[in-house]
C-alpha cells in the first residue's frame, strides 16, 4: 500500500525478535530489504532521483547481506548516470565488484564505469578498469573483450607500450583461445604504430611459432 516506513518499523521489530544466523531472520531481512528497495524504487518513479539514488545505496549499510544489496548499489549508480553525474556513476559501478564480490552484476558493473570514465574523457581510469576487470572475471569471452577495450584507450592516450601489452596478456593468459591469433597480430600493429619495433618483431616471431 506504499506505507514503507510503518513497513520498515514493523519489519525491525520483526528481527529484533529473531535469533541472526536463523532461516527466518534471513527472510525477514530480505523482505525488510526488499521494502527498503520499492521505496526507493517509487521515490525513483516520482522524479526524486537523488533521494533514490541515496537511499538504493543505504541498503548495503542497514542490510548488507540482503539479496537485494548488490542490486540496490548498482541501481544508484543508473540513478547517477540519469542526473549526469558520470563521476559518481563510474565510482558507484566501480565499487561494486568490492563490495559485493560474489555478484552476478560484477560483470555489468565493470563496463558501465568503465564507459562513464571514457565519457568524461578519462581513458587512463577507463583503462585502469578494464584491466582489473579482465583480472576479476577471468573466463576468456569476458577477459579478452576487456583487455582489447583496455587496449584501445591505451592507444587514444598514444600510449602503444601499454596498449600492445593488453594483447600480449590475452596471449600469455589464453594461449589456446581461438582469438588469440589476431590478438598477438595486433600487438604486433600496435607496437610498429608506436616505433617499438624490437617488441613488434617478438610479437611476430611468437606468432609465427605458435600459430604455424
Amino acid at each position: 500500500s506504499g506505507q514503507f516506513d510503518l513497513a520498515m518499523s514493523m519489519y525491525r521489530q520483526l528481527l529484533s525478535k529473531q535469533q541472526k544466523g536463523t532461516a527466518e531472520y534471513a527472510e525477514i531481512l530480505d523482505l525488510a530489504a526488499g521494502a527498503l528497495y520499492k521505496r526507493a524504487d517509487n521515490m525513483k518513479k516520482s522524479g526524486n532521483i537523488t533521494g533514490a539514488a541515496d537511499l538504493f545505496k543505504s541498503i548495503v549499510n542497514e542490510y548488507p547481506e540482503s539479496k537485494v544489496a548488490d542490486r540496490g548499489w548498482f541501481d544508484a549508480g543508473v540513478c547517477y548516470e540519469e542526473m549526469k553525474s558520470l563521476d559518481a556513476a563510474a565510482q558507484t559501478f566501480e565499487l561494486l565488484p568490492v563490495k559485493f564480490p560474489k555478484s552476478t552484476l560484477r560483470e555489468k558493473a565493470f563496463v558501465r564505469a568503465a564507459e562513464n570514465y571514457k565519457s568524461l574523457n578519462n581513458l587512463a581510469k577507463a583503462a585502469e578498469v578494464y584491466q582489473t576487470a579482465a583480472n576479476t572475471i577471468t573466463k576468456a569471452d569476458y577477459a579478452i573483450p576487456s583487455l582489447s577495450n583496455a587496449s584501445e584507450c591505451y592507444q587514444k592516450l598514444n600510449q602503444f607500450d601499454m596498449a600492445g601489452k593488453m594483447f600480449e596478456y590475452i596471449y600469455e593468459r589464453y594461449s589456446n583461445d581461438p582469438k588469440t591469433p589476431q590478438a598477438l597480430y595486433n600487438a604486433g600493429l600496435i607496437f610498429e604504430k608506436g616505433k617499438l619495433y624490437e617488441n613488434a618483431i617478438n610479437v611476430y616471431n611468437a606468432l609465427s611459432v605458435k600459430f604455424p
